[in-house]
């Protein structure tokens, strides 16, 4: 009998898959291609002009991303979110929720609670029903359900490692994976595939990570499992709306009012009206903008595994449609953050194929050689917010910082902005740097911007102003 040859993928789907693929950042597109808004355009452009597919040629390029991604055997956003997760020093964190996503539910329904059809209809949820809420009740954190998942697995990894050390004893794996379904009421089939995921990630970075301490680190961090800093759940946060941008869904409002019964929200690539799942920890929050994972649709259509969009910079930040239509407002004013150790400006933003309008948000400036990025942290630095011990000299200039603005500079501070920029000094550690190993940095220049009988006051307290 011979093998039949398999069905060619229709050109829709293969399509999806590069666009999720260029979005990823993990191919490029030809420089003459461009991505359209219809599914069809774009697919007439890649396979009816290129003939790429037809041929056995594929025009796109893959990235050094892209050949990251394909070290790691699951679905392309969730190896971006693992790599990235690396990088910000959350590896294991990342490992557990993308292997948590892997299988389609951990959560034995049938023994915990209630069904999906009878908990939509019910409003129940699964997660705070007595007497389960007790047993989940340490593993609740931060502002996503996928948190709660990760701590459930980061829980069960650890539970594996004490009950077999080496994870290399079938039957004992087997026994310690039902005990801690029957623990929390979850599904043992799923669990050991979660297992299995996550054995064979370690092993995999095992290979790969070339520091022996990195790689102790990573087995410790799921032997010696703990919940998430405040910082880390915030990274975290990024991470998984980095992966999720086209699964974004903001309140709606209706006659100006905020529906408050069962808040509805619109979904960025669907026309129904969608709701949080009674399942979800953010049921009762309800946040006005959120990522998800998936829709199901019982009695209606619910997002599940639901994380809070906390910073807007993140949509745009991820999204190439918002990126390429930034505007920067003048208010309210650029700040200078010493947490963050840069100048802060707010800005706008569409998002989406429907376009929608973000509210004005934190950004910052991208390119180091802005010129208003200069005039902005020169104003900060008089006005106190770079160093503070600025703030005593006030009285000592020639005119108030207010009057410093970016569409009408001086030649005063035009020295001074100047003098910062062909530094590339904008923020308070390399000024401090700076002065270490010239105390005599922008004396002269803030000299000339202080009234002429006080140049001797600025002279004598100079010494104490740079350093910290």
């Amino acid at each position: 009998m011979k093998f039949p040859f398999p069905t060619k993928p229709d050109f829709r789907h293969v399509n999806i898959a590069l666009k999720n693929l260029v979005h990823l950042k993990a191919l490029e597109l030809p420089k003459h291609s461009t991505i359209q808004t219809e599914d069809d355009e774009f697919a007439d452009e890649m396979f009816a002009k290129n003939k790429s597919f037809d041929t056995g040629e594929d025009n796109t390029n893959i990235t050094p991303l892209g050949r990251a991604l394909s070290y790691i055997p699951m679905a392309p956003r969730f190896a971006k979110m693992i790599l990235m997760g690396r990088k910000d020093e959350c590896l294991n964190y990342a490992m557990l929720i993308t292997a948590g996503l892997s299988v389609e539910e951990i959560f034995d329904t049938q023994q915990s609670v209630l069904s999906d059809d009878l908990m939509a209809m019910t409003g129940e949820n699964i997660i705070n029903h007595q007497p389960f809420a007790k047993k989940y009740e340490k593993f609740i954190v931060g502002s996503s359900d996928l948190f709660t998942i990760m701590n459930i697995l980061g829980e069960f990894m650890k539970f594996l490692y004490q009950r077999c050390p080496s994870l290399d004893d079938i039957d004992k794996l087997e026994v310690a994976i039902k005990d801690f379904g029957m623990m929390y009421n979850l599904i043992p089939k799923n669990l050991k595939a979660v297992f299995l995921n996550l054995r064979q990630l370690i092993s995999i970075f095992e290979t790969l990570l070339e520091n022996d301490q990195e790689k102790k680190a990573m087995i410790n961090s799921f032997k010696e499992y703990k919940n998430p800093l405040s910082i880390q759940q915030s990274k975290l946060q990024e991470l998984i709306v980095a992966i999720s941008t086209a699964k974004v869904a903001k309140k709606v409002k209706r006659n100006n009012k905020t529906i408050k019964s069962d808040f509805v929200y619109e979904a960025v690539d669907h026309d129904v009206e969608v709701y949080i799942h009674p399942n979800s920890c953010l049921k009762a929050s309800s946040p006005d903008l959120i990522v998800y994972d998936e829709l199901v649709h019982t009695t209606k259509y619910y997002m599940r595994n639901v994380t809070k969009v906390s910073n807007l910079h993140w949509l745009v930040k991820y999204d190439e449609t918002a990126t390429a239509k930034i505007e920067l407002v003048t208010e309210p004013k650029p700040y200078y953050s010493r947490k963050k150790g840069e100048m802060v400006v707010y800005a706008t933003s569409t998002f989406g194929k429907k376009s929608w309008t973000l509210p004005s948000f934190e950004y910052h400036y991208e390119d180091e050689d802005d010129f208003k990025k200069y005039v902005w942290f020169t104003r900060a630095l008089l006005d106190g917010q770079v160093i503070l011990k600025f703030k005593d000299l006030k009285p000592l200039y020639s005119a108030p910082v207010e009057t410093i603005r970016e569409f009408s500079v001086t030649p005063k501070v035009l020295t001074i902005v100047n003098k910062l920029m062909n530094n590339k000094i904008d923020n308070h550690k390399k000024l401090l740097a700076k002065w270490k190993a010239n105390n005599k940095f922008l004396f002269d220049e803030l000299t000339q911007w202080c009234k002429p009988d006080q140049a001797a006051k600025l002279a004598k307290v100079w010494p104490t102003l740079i350093i910290e």
